[in-house]
């Protein structure tokens, strides 16, 4: 639901206002602030343009046009009419007392005589004699916005729900004229209607509220009546969810009303929407809705064209696996095959096959999602073969076919194959070479090798899997107590409480209240409602982290950390450490201030401390040798802090460039940190990417 629904640009609408009296593009205009030079009140705004040599400027309330200096003689005429085919009129270009030497009046309007107008009521849409206490109006207004301005409309709540409908034409507020106005004009000869003088009333009108001379304000489009901060407004029906790929009419009230069909189509064309508008289906509703025969609810009106999604790359284990590989986005990170053959066909992969964009219904293109696949390396015993699309492996050797970090080989390291869960049939497993297990670990079992580990269910509390290798875990790691340590990369389902930490990366489809640690990157990257989501916990990795959704919208505390752990001598100790020495730095510099201010200086001098203490009493004196004493102390470790800390980040900007991208949103309650760099985030930040530049940390959109 945009924002021009509750509030109003009048900035924005002054501009375009004189813009189109000008005959030129609002951004041609610029606003500034009159000072003594202007040769009139201090402090006016004015939008100033350039034409053709000159500079004019326009009040913004069009009451008055200005030249930076007069012409020469011979210029007047072809001045004038530069001005005039702009549509300024009643032209003077003499230099009037009032004028100074730089502004010169050339053009002024007449002001309109305000309507003096005391009390305002609402009225009832359609039913002008039928009055809306203020209070009940605000309270249906209220609910009515927080059902209608988040992203999801609760479809709970909104069977609830009920509204004031306005319609085109009908008054929604009426004032108690005491005095009429009279109709002014601006400097481009158009009427300036009289304003309201309220001696009581400070209300305004809003977005869908036009006011009728005397006194009346109308709606002039169709939707809810909504009264906020002393602004009445038109609330549009239309609600278009972030992706607008769909538009929905959103009916809140079963009475029958007016409503046509036009004033559907007008409520999509000021919501910008002109693609899969489904106007038989409106003509449908809007009869329903005149009949009061319609339930409330949401009701789609326009639909856009998704992106075909095309078909990612797909490698195909042929051989008989050991275990189930786990797929993130088609591509599984450790496989096994026991006992291929020379020539045997083992792996098949088909080719990324791009799909095409589409539509959404403000007309934008929305694009395929990328080719994320991998390309698969040939390794030792396998060779690659193209056959069309297609491509295909085959053994050379006989052995356990491997696949690892997106290579094919066939290995001779053994495999140690466990067709059933690790639990108290197998004890723990401790292997010199690579583990498939069928099943899962249970509770308070633990897997440590040297090589890779596949896993094709889930890790439980207690646990605890480690090697020097690769992971790839089919289902979800989960408990507090639970660790899951490799030297390469680790892939998961999603991780839930435990800890996961790798020497390079670490590709999981979500996080809840995880402690993630990667040697390169962390790649969260989901499908489904909580795809891409990391809620509570920490993640750190030392050059990115890539994912969808930080935080919660109940404010979870998240971490999100790059370039401050692992590799480059900075653990995640070493980090918490550095988050103490900022914190101490802090607090030792307000000690020192306090310190300083009881002394009567602004800053460390000991030539002026050591004249203060010899000038002062001997009681004095005593008190001034300890505050100096602590003043000292805390100076001396303020000073080796500050050292060391460098030292620290001298070691973090080795890393390079260091960036957290999230795709969807962060929500408050999320902490960003890049190097030494952090934020603490207390509203909604949307595709946006985190990165350090030139020292500082910077927030730019996708």
């Amino acid at each position: 639901m945009p924002a021009d629904n509750t509030q109003i640009d009048k900035e924005a609408l002054q501009r375009r206002w004189i813009a189109q009296a000008l005959g030129e593009p609002q951004r041609a205009l610029s606003l500034f602030v009159t000072g003594s030079q202007s040769g009139g009140a201090q402090g006016t705004l004015y939008y100033r343009l350039g034409l053709k040599g000159i500079e004019v400027a326009i009040s913004q309330d069009g009451l008055r046009a200005c030249l930076l200096g007069l012409p020469a003689a011979e210029a007047v005429e072809e001045v004038t009419e530069l001005l005039q085919s702009h549509g300024l009129q009643d032209l003077h270009l003499v230099q009037g007392e009032e004028s100074s030497a730089v502004w010169i009046e050339v053009a002024r309007g007449q002001a309109p005589v305000p309507t003096r107008a005391t009390g305002f009521s609402f009225c009832q849409p359609g039913q002008p004699d039928q009055t809306i206490s203020a209070d009940e109006l605000a309270k249906i207004s209220a609910d009515l916005l927080q059902l209608l301005l988040p992203e999801t409309i609760d479809r709970g709540r909104l069977e609830e729900s009920h509204a004031i409908v306005a319609l085109p034409g009908q008054v929604v507020g009426r004032f108690t004229v005491e005095e009429p106005g009279t109709p002014g004009q601006d400097v481009f000869g158009r009427l300036l209607h009289p304003p309201l003088t309220l001696t009581q009333s400070q209300m305004l009108p809003g977005p869908g509220i036009v006011a009728v001379p005397p006194g009346e304000w109308q709606a002039d489009r169709y939707g809810y009546l909504s009264l906020a901060d002393n602004q009445l407004a038109i609330v549009t029906p239309v609600h278009l969810p972030p992706d607008d790929l769909h538009a929905y009419w959103v009916v809140l009230d079963r009475q029958p009303h007016a409503v046509t069909p036009e004033m559907i189509l007008q409520c999509l064309q000021d919501q910008g929407v002109v693609n899969g508008i489904a106007r038989e289906r409106i003509g449908q509703l809007a009869n329903l809705v005149r009949k009061g025969t319609i339930k409330r609810g949401m009701y789609i009106i326009a639909q856009g064209t998704p992106p075909d999604p095309g078909q990612e790359a797909q490698l195909e284990i042929l051989a008989k696996t050991t275990a189930k590989p786990p797929a993130a986005k088609g591509r599984s990170l450790v496989a096994f095959a026991e006992d291929v053959q020379p020539n045997q066909l083992v792996a098949r992969r088909t080719p990324h096959k791009p799909g095409k964009p589409g539509r959404d219904v403000k007309g934008q293109p929305m694009p395929p999602p990328p080719d994320t696949s991998h390309p698969v390396k040939v390794g030792k015993g396998v060779r690659m073969a193209q056959e069309g699309e297609l491509e295909e492996f085959y053994a050379t050797v006989a052995g356990t076919l491997k696949l690892a970090n997106d290579e094919l080989s066939v290995s001779s390291t053994p495999l140690l194959a466990i067709d059933k869960d690790v639990g108290l049939a197998t004890g723990n497993l401790q292997f010199q070479g690579d583990v498939s297990i069928l099943g899962s670990v249970q509770r308070g079992f633990s897997v440590k090798a040297t090589g890779d580990i596949l896993i094709g269910g889930q890790v439980e509390e207690g646990c605890v899997v480690a090697t020097r290798g690769n992971i790839s875990i089919g289902g979800g790691v989960l408990g507090r107590r639970t660790k899951v340590v490799a030297q390469g990369s680790v892939q998961a389902m999603f991780v839930e409480d435990a800890t996961m930490a790798a020497g390079r990366n670490i590709v999981v489809e979500r996080v809840n209240r995880g402690r993630l640690r990667a040697g390169n990157r962390v790649m969260i990257s989901g499908r489904g409602s909580e795809g891409g989501t990391v809620v509570g916990g920490q993640v750190w990795a030392l050059r990115r982290i890539d994912l969808s959704v930080a935080g919660s919208p109940e404010g979870a505390l998240t971490s999100l950390a790059v370039g401050t752990n692992m590799a480059v001598g900075v653990t995640e100790e070493q980090a918490e450490k550095l988050d103490r020495m900022q914190r101490f730095l802090e607090q030792s510099g307000k000690q020192m201030a306090q310190l300083l201010e009881r002394l009567g200086i602004s800053r460390i001098d000991p030539v002026q401390i050591r004249s203060l203490i010899q000038a002062a009493s001997e009681q004095r004196r005593k008190v001034l040798l300890h505050y100096t004493r602590q003043l000292g102390r805390l100076a001396q470790l303020h000073q080796q802090v500050v050292g060391e800390l460098q030292t620290i980040e001298e070691q973090i900007n080795k890393a390079g460039e260091l960036e957290i991208r999230v795709r969807d949103k962060v929500y408050p309650g999320v902490n960003i940190r890049l190097g030494s760099h952090q934020l603490n985030l207390d509203d909604v930040h949307k595709s946006v990417r985190f990165r350090v530049v030139g020292g500082e940390l910077r927030e730019e959109d996708l």
